[in-house]
């Protein structure tokens, strides 16, 4: 059966129905092209779940402090030790499995090269009982990076995770490899750490200003922004809908996606369709075998959520014509008045 009414509900089993009972139809919706995709099918949305999806990505916004000093020669970055770092920020990221873990980054100030650009040296840690080979509860370096070496008061070789500052503060070299995590309990994870568009060398390849994101200035250490991709597992939280029929599916860890798309039928004549009740049709040999297509494309209409559908009706022009039916009506009753009055005078002559 077809039907121009949407007032849709899921069943115990999450399919979704009319009032009597009969199961939507639609087309399925690809996740990664958002276009439909397939034969038309019953919709349902039993067992939708959003599958987990791992940390790619950290973007991170931070202001370090000029005037820090630099440490004693010889001092050798410790996790453990806040006396071999200058400052510290933290992201949180997602494994494969969803699973959140806490990733410091340690910052370290060297000192002025060559160029006259001041070096820092980052590193990235997280807690040992998290990764393979760790003692939990302790902070666990996760890569090696050899670190900057200075030569008589000058950096002459920059760490292979190290960030250059130019004289306005501006990020000019940006050397930051993807950092490979191996989690205990889920699939190794590799994290690319973007601390902004550099001026000159910049991990990402993508040059820029030098201030849109990590920054060197004059005053306290701030963390301004520390984004990141990737999302723990979700379930199924509510449905929204669109005027080309979509189906969106809310999830309790954010993200939403389109899943079906609603499919609609055009007939040949649809004006001899059969009205089987209840706001339903049903196909007759006149009105010919439907086109089933998405909404607004060719030539079908389109859905409009969350709406109610008026009368169509024109009341003026309707009590016109009733108005026109009624005195009809009337003179064909003086009509057949005066016929019965003319008979009746007849019948009296004739006696």
């Amino acid at each position: 059966v077809y039907s121009r009414a949407g007032a849709f509900i899921l069943d115990k089993d999450f399919n979704l129905i009319n009032a009597q009972g009969n199961v939507v139809q639609g087309f399925a919706v690809d996740d990664v092209t958002g276009r439909a995709v397939g034969n038309v099918t019953d919709i349902t949305f039993a067992n939708l779940a959003a599958q987990a999806q791992a940390t790619t990505e950290v973007t991170a916004g931070i202001t370090l402090d000029s005037n820090a000093t630099v440490l004693a020669t010889g001092t050798v970055f410790d996790p453990t030790d806040p006396a071999t770092f200058h400052y510290k920020a933290e992201v949180n990221i997602f494994d494969a499995l969803g699973q959140t873990h806490t990733v410091s980054l340690q910052f370290t100030k060297i000192g002025l090269n060559a160029a006259g650009n001041i070096v820092w040296d980052w590193h990235a840690s997280v807690d040992g009982g998290e990764i393979t080979g760790g003692t939990a509860g302790t902070a666990t370096e996760v890569s090696a990076p050899t670190a900057s070496v200075l030569t008589a008061g000058v950096v002459t070789t920059a760490g292979t995770q190290s960030i250059e500052f130019g004289p306005t503060g501006e990020l000019v070299t940006e050397i930051s490899p993807n950092l490979a995590i191996s989690w205990a309990n889920s699939a190794p994870s590799s994290i690319s750490i973007n601390f902004g568009n550099a001026t000159t060398t910049d991990a990402q390849g993508i040059t820029g200003t030098g201030l849109d994101g990590t920054v060197q200035m004059a005053g306290a250490f701030a963390t301004r922004q520390m984004t990141r991709d990737g999302f723990p597992a979700g379930f199924l939280d509510k449905l929204e809908t669109d005027s080309a029929g979509k189906i969106f599916g809310v999830f309790t860890n954010g993200q939403r996606r389109a899943i079906y798309q609603v499919a609609l039928a055009k007939f040949p004549n649809d004006a001899v369709l059969s009205h089987v009740g209840a706001n339903q049709l049903a196909e007759t040999i006149s009105s010919g075998s439907p086109v089933l297509s998405l909404p607004g494309s060719g030539g079908m209409g389109t859905i409009s959520p969350y709406a109610l559908e008026q009368s169509n009706v024109d009341l003026a022009s309707e009590f016109v014509k009733l108005i026109i039916v009624q005195r009809g009506y009337e003179a064909n009753s003086k009509t057949i008045l005066t016929t019965d009055q003319m008979l009746s005078s007849l019948m009296q002559v004739k006696r």
